[in-house]
């Protein structure tokens, strides 16, 4: 996981966000449009919005067999292209010029369109899944370039039907600012 954020203007950073290695780079765009720019440390509530955006192609062959009991072998080749839509909401405080109270909540839509590729023929998959997420957190500067992030909350996916999970990330984080 990691994050390279650069503040264009004084109410707008782009970012480049790498999650998991099966999922496509993020080019977000978040804007502040309430309170004091993050970099002036001043004391208040701060609300933003950040979009998100990637894509990604995914390629794989294998082979085998169908079982052990039968001889027959097969080759299955797989073709996904991922795209990954990401909006969320950010509310914080700041106490004091070190430290910042934050909560996010955060919607991300990842649409899979698939191809396989079988012995029988050609199959077309398409599948989305949502994810949920509520965070709170806590950034405390350490001096003037470096800051320790702490956060917990919880997540829901929901990839349709009776396809869902429910779990509790917990993260720290070490930022060096430039």
């Amino acid at each position: 996981t990691g994050t390279l954020a650069i503040g264009a203007f004084e109410n707008l950073d782009l970012s480049l966000n790498q999650n998991h290695d099966q999922i496509p780079y993020t080019i977000g765009l978040k804007y502040q449009f309430y309170g004091s720019p993050r970099l002036k440390k001043e004391n208040g509530l701060k609300m933003s919005l950040k979009f998100e955006y990637g894509s990604k192609k995914l390629h794989e062959e294998e082979k085998g067999q169908y079982s052990l009991f039968f001889s027959d072998s097969y080759n299955l080749e797989k073709s996904t292209n991922l795209d990954v839509y990401g909006v969320s909401f950010n509310l914080g405080r700041r106490v004091n010029s070190k430290t910042l109270f934050y909560f996010n909540n955060i919607l991300t839509q990842y649409n899979a369109d698939s191809t396989l590729k079988i012995k029988e023929g050609v199959h077309k998959v398409k599948t989305t899944t949502q994810t949920y997420n509520g965070l709170l957190g806590v950034e405390r500067n350490l001096n003037k370039k470096v800051s320790l992030t702490l956060e917990g909350g919880v997540s829901y996916s929901n990839g349709g039907g009776e396809d869902h999970m429910v779990t509790y990330p917990v993260g720290t984080s070490l930022k060096i600012h430039f």
